[in-house]
């Protein structure tokens, strides 16, 4: 991957789920753009996804990495992070990306899309089958000060969802829980 390279990340196993085929068809849309790459890590089957880069005429634009033990090295190699997925409760690598300063583009169907303000800290699509739209969200941030700016917003949100915190208020709903449980049996 050249050094001035556009890196857009994709993290995560279950590459269909993920929406992965639909960020290969994003990219056949932007192909125009001769520097922007695909970086894929994690586990899955490759074939149909190197199968439809081949038919657009991106093969040579998309890295299949692998499962890796840590992905820091990939965020901070990345300039965006997409994760069009289908269904997603909350993307834990969405979160990892906003963490290491990357403005996520993601769905509607993933859980994060709660904590990114489309166009601040990235941006969100309603279907993950709108290659249009998802190709459209990716190019926003080809602006290096628009993409650097989303970065910062990005860490500053991420930086609201430890898991120090995450921990206290599970601990809280427990204890709510507990106390209006008491309250019924009383």
């Amino acid at each position: 991957i050249p050094p001035d390279a556009f890196v857009v990340l994709f993290v995560g196993s279950g590459f269909e789920r993920k929406g992965l085929m639909f960020l290969i068809r994003a990219l056949g849309v932007l192909k125009d753009r001769a520097d922007i790459r695909l970086v894929v890590v994690g586990k899955g089957k490759q074939g149909a996804y190197l199968k439809e880069a081949g038919r657009l005429g991106v093969s040579g634009r998309v890295t299949f990495a692998g499962p890796v033990k840590d992905a820091i090295e990939f965020y901070h190699a990345a300039d965006i992070f997409a994760l069009p997925s289908i269904y997603e409760p909350f993307s834990n690598s969405c979160l990892e990306a906003m963490a290491s300063g990357l403005p996520v583009v993601t769905t509607r169907a993933n859980g994060a899309s709660e904590i990114i303000t489309d166009g601040v800290n990235g941006a969100v699509i309603a279907d993950p089958s709108d290659v249009a739209s998802l190709a459209c969200k990716i190019a926003l941030f080809f602006d290096a000060q628009t993409r650097r700016n989303a970065g910062e917003a990005a860490m500053a949100e991420a930086g609201k969802h430890t898991m120090e915190k995450n921990v206290t208020e599970f601990l809280k709903v427990i204890e709510d829980t507990a106390k209006d449980n008491s309250k019924l049996m009383s």
